[in-house]
């Protein structure tokens, strides 16, 4: 039997794949406990090693290729592995250094080969004492030569992205935008709508609501899904009803896919909520909220435009990714994804120029049928490479029979069976018949919805083309036209060629997941360790007995996959690996729970973070309302636009004028309580003028102050971890102990925010108001400089410090600054302006003065933030 053969060609062949053999209780012969003897990767080569020292002690004598730990690494993969990741930007960068690390062992690898064919080499010349010998030494150098040759051969490592989730990043693209734009459109409506009904034009949230309340699973309390059944199957009979999609999780192809059923069910959806909402007694704020939205014709539209997507795109993208592994005849490998990219883009582009394609059947069906060339005039191939491109791109669908089959399959032979009428005649072509009404609609509220459908129609075409451009979006990677460093064009036959027979997704990855989950909501609370051990073996098929499958199916059927990989073992390898698995399992148990301790501390010390930031952020927070309350009946509050303009005119530069704007606005905002009073300091990234914000006091702010009660006390500080609820009854002994608690952390935490306002804006080294200054010479000063550092161009700040020794006629005043603050070839001396607007702020030419009996050293500049930076 040549089962030990199967370890090493098991790990070979899955590259490093987490092996998880028998993890928990399974009823083989004998109930064994199964261990997860790869189930950490710091773990793998301690515990093969640990299995080989067992098999050995076990059965000495006994043959066995049980890998050394040495051998179960990355460098495995240097010659046509793939690494591919989703495209969030950790993922991206974590793709790149695996391929990186990849690389680098997969050259050290090769390095000690060829140290070690050298060595090799010295010993067999150096041994050979006779002719008889000539011809071993012959064939040991040529086969050293040819191990030479093979090691440098041009090495290839694949860098993909999972197609499912580039596909899924379209569709949210698609989803939000189109949301948004009909919401703008609908604006004056949904502003008279009551909140509590929860209505807008948001697709993710019509489609779960939808799912809650019409799902045929029953599963959302306040859900009328057995109701709906009943209720259709006696006025809708004959109806093709089209269950909605799961919609538990997260996946963006869920809520095009969930646009379909809607959009054809839409007629008995509507009939059965207008006949249930005048039902006395009936009152369900999630069946009013659809009924105010399944009325709307722009909602209709939407999912119309959102089922074209779905059925054109997402299904054709989502085969040829789900399937790319298994067209290696049709030499289809995972760069082939570009080509449906490139594809995709010409149709996107010729949508956007005539929006009547959008809904026109016969182009939006033949997207990746069209022959595909790339013209020299637009991207960086000559007119050589182009002419090869056009002899060598043919159609899709005649290259790949099966994605014919699949599409002929789907929209002209699937059928399915109605859920409200049992039997054969009951079934139709449901895919046949939606997608024949999206593009012919018959029914008059479709029909009506053309015009708006070309518009989202173009939108969906530009929001695509957006994230096949993105800069930081992997799709570029994979488009022709721009150069892609995977597109098609740009691929190596070399990278062609490694990716045949390899996953165009993150199937192996995600697949454990799917199983462990379902562990879950299968069987509830259970140990998390055996549910992941369980769900490894299943996705591995580990325990996999193809005999089974054999007797329900033909002998020579070639889908039958061949025994799991525990069932190839030898009998010695099955007992050593379970001996092993039963000594490991304590140990395991407990270093299980240690980690699981160690998460659980370390939860708690970031909770307990979480909770010191949040009194530390709230004490700043009330820290700066006392402050601006202090101003708020100070003469430093302006009440008028007169004073403002008059307050403004006297400030020399437009920093001092827009810190002037600001502690107004915050002056009332914060010190006053009046928070809708707020004006923000930018929007969309571009910050105001202080002309946009003396607007505001004096259209919005001044008006108001006429019917405005200054309040005589600050605002109540808003304390972290505490909730005012109403009281029912008198108040019971040991609450009242509690609230009397609170009471008293809130009187320290209000005196904690006073002392640290007197700290924070009153300085001990700093003069507080500018009337104490007096006669400027001979003051020590300090000024807040802005300085470019030469050799990155970053800009850094930084308080510098001297003696006023003059003053101009100008008002301007001559600085002697102190040596560590003077640049090598820069005069000590400089004249600047001590604008009064500026006097105590942390701002660029912001600038303090020191009390006589101290220095820049007697005080700490940290805590010197001034108005400044709360504005």
């Amino acid at each position: 039997m040549d089962a030990p053969t199967a370890v090493s060609s098991f790990i070979d062949s899955r590259h490093l794949r987490c092996l998880s053999i028998v993890l928990c209780p399974l009823s083989l012969s004998d109930t064994y406990i199964v261990v997860p003897l790869f189930c950490q990767s710091r773990d793998k080569g301690t515990l093969l090693t640990k299995w080989k020292k067992k098999h050995e002690e076990l059965f000495p004598g006994d043959a066995h290729d049980i890998p050394d730990a040495a051998s179960f690494n990355l460098s495995k993969l240097d010659d046509g592995g793939i690494v591919s990741t989703d495209t969030c930007p950790a993922a991206q960068l974590l793709n790149k250094s695996l391929v990186d690390e990849i690389v680098k062992q997969g050259k050290e690898r090769d390095l000690l080969r060829k140290q070690t064919i050298g060595d090799v080499l010295v010993s067999v010349v150096a041994n050979v004492a006779n002719s008889e010998a000539e011809g071993e030494v012959a064939s040991v150098l040529a086969g050293t030569i040819e191990t030479d040759v093979d090691v440098e051969r041009r090495k290839v490592v694949l860098s993909e992205f999972c197609h499912h989730h580039i596909r899924n990043i379209w569709s949210k693209a698609v989803i939000n935008k189109a949301s948004q734009f009909l919401e703008d459109m609908l604006q004056a409506d949904l502003s008279l709508i009551d909140a509590r009904y929860r209505v807008d034009a948001d697709m993710n949230a019509i489609c779960r609501a939808i799912y809650k309340l019409f799902s045929l699973n029953c599963n959302y309390a306040k859900g009328l899904g057995e109701e709906f059944l009943q209720w259709a199957k006696e006025h809708h009979i004959d109806f093709m009803l089209i269950p909605i999609a799961r919609l538990s999780g997260s996946r963006e192809d869920a809520i095009i896919e969930g646009a379909c059923s809607i959009y054809w069910n839409r007629p008995v959806y509507v009939d059965f909520i207008e006949e249930t909402i005048g039902t006395p007694g009936c009152d369900n704020l999630l069946l009013d909220s659809l009924a105010i939205i399944l009325r709307s014709e722009e909602i209709c539209c939407l999912t119309r435009v959102l089922a074209i997507l779905h059925y054109s795109i997402a299904m054709p993208m989502r085969w040829l990714c789900a399937k790319t592994h298994e067209l290696a005849a049709h030499n289809w490998s995972v760069r082939s994804m570009g080509r449906a990219v490139d594809l995709l883009h010409d149709a996107l582009q010729k949508i956007k120029v005539d929006p009547k394609l959008y809904l026109d059947e016969g182009f939006m069906n033949t997207i990746f049928q069209t022959l595909r060339h790339v013209s020299y005039m637009s991207c960086y191939y000559c007119y050589v490479c182009s002419l090869l491109h056009l002899l060598t791109w043919t159609l899709l669908q005649q290259e790949l029979s099966e994605f014919d089959e699949y599409l002929n399959y789907i929209f002209e032979q699937k059928t399915s069976a109605s859920v409200l009428k049992r039997g054969k005649k009951s079934a139709m072509k449901t895919h046949k018949l939606v997608r024949e009404e999206l593009f012919n609609p018959q029914r008059p509220e479709n029909k009506e919805t053309t015009e708006l459908a070309l518009k989202l129609g173009v939108m969906v075409a530009e929001v695509m083309l957006e994230e096949f451009y993105h800069p930081k979006k992997v799709t570029r990677h994979y488009l022709s036209a721009i150069g892609g460093k995977h597109s098609w064009a740009m691929s190596s036959e070399e990278e062609k060629k490694a990716g045949l027979a390899k996953k165009a997704n993150n199937d192996e990855a995600e697949g454990p997941f799917a199983y462990l989950s379902r562990m879950f909501d299968v069987h509830g609370r259970l140990d998390s360790r055996n549910a992941s051990a369980v769900a490894t073996a299943i996705v591995n098929k580990i325990f996999y007995r193809n005999d089974v499958e054999k007797s329900k199916k033909k002998a020579d059927d070639d889908s039958i996959p061949s025994n799991g990989i525990f069932i190839t073992l030898s009998d010695e390898l099955k007992q050593s690996l379970l001996t092993l698995a039963k000594e490991l399992n304590n140990s395991e148990k407990e270093k299980y729970a240690e980690q699981r301790e160690r998460q659980r501390k370390t939860l708690e010390q970031k909770k307990e973070a979480a909770r010191k930031h949040a009194i530390e952020k709230a004490k700043k927070s009330y820290m700066d309302t006392l402050y601006f309350f202090d101003l708020l009946h100070s003469d430093e509050c302006i009440t008028n636009a007169t004073d403002l303009d008059r307050v403004l005119q006297a400030l020399p530069s437009k920093t001092a004028k827009m810190a002037e704007c600001k502690k107004q606005i915050k002056i009332w905002s914060v010190g006053a309580g009046r928070k809708d009073w707020h004006k923000p300091w930018s929007s969309k990234g571009v910050a105001f003028t202080w002309e946009e914000l003396a607007a505001h006091l004096k259209e919005f702010i001044y008006p108001k102050l006429s019917n405005f009660n200054i309040p005589a006390d600050a605002p109540a500080p808003k304390m972290p971890f505490t909730r005012t609820l109403p009281q029912l009854g008198k108040i019971a002994a040991d609450v009242r102990a509690k609230l009397e608690e609170k009471e008293e952390f809130k009187s320290e935490f209000i005196d904690s925010a006073r002392k640290l306002k007197e700290t924070k804006y009153c300085p001990d080294g700093h003069i507080a108001s500018i009337d104490d200054v007096g006669d400027r010479i001979g003051r020590r000063i300090g000024m807040k400089f802005e300085y470019v550092e030469s050799s990155d161009d970053s800009k850094m700040n930084m308080w510098c410090y001297g003696e006023v020794v003059g003053v101009t006629r100008c008002n301007k005043f001559h600085i002697l600054w102190d040596d560590e603050y003077v640049e090598e070839g820069c005069p000590n001396i400089t004249m600047e302006t001590l604008d009064e607007g500026l006097f105590n702020q942390n701002a660029a030419f912001g600038w303090h003065v020191l009390k006589p009996d101290l220095t820049e050293e007697d005080h700490d500049d940290s805590i010197f933030d001034c108005r400044q930076k709360c504005m």
